[in-house]
């Protein structure tokens, strides 16, 4: 992933959803369809895209205050959340494995 200041990186082709000005849609309101397209029951994690395992903190965020603290701040919630999705899928992984 790349910085790109205010410019909006183009994830389209990877079927990351994004708002009108080309950010990246994260949590709520990227849940529209979320269960359907990555097959699991949970919504999308506050800075998960609609695609599942992808984050956006940030500039690349769509409705971020585009200002060097919140990014710093959103960045350290997503290891938080990073940690949750690696938890939940080990324990998927151990329980069909089982």
């Amino acid at each position: 992933m790349s910085f790109r200041s205010l410019a909006p990186i183009p994830l389209r082709a990877c079927g990351v959803g994004l708002d009108a000005k080309g950010f990246v849609l994260t949590g709520s309101q990227a849940g529209v369809g979320y269960a359907a397209t990555t097959g699991t029951h949970r919504p999308p994690l506050p800075l998960e895209s609609n695609v599942r395992g992808v984050f956006a903190v940030g500039d690349a965020r769509s409705g971020s205050v585009k200002r060097v603290g919140g990014a710093i701040g959103e960045g350290a919630a997503v290891v938080t959340q990073l940690h949750y999705l690696a938890a939940s899928r080990l324990q998927q992984a151990t329980q069909s494995s089982a």
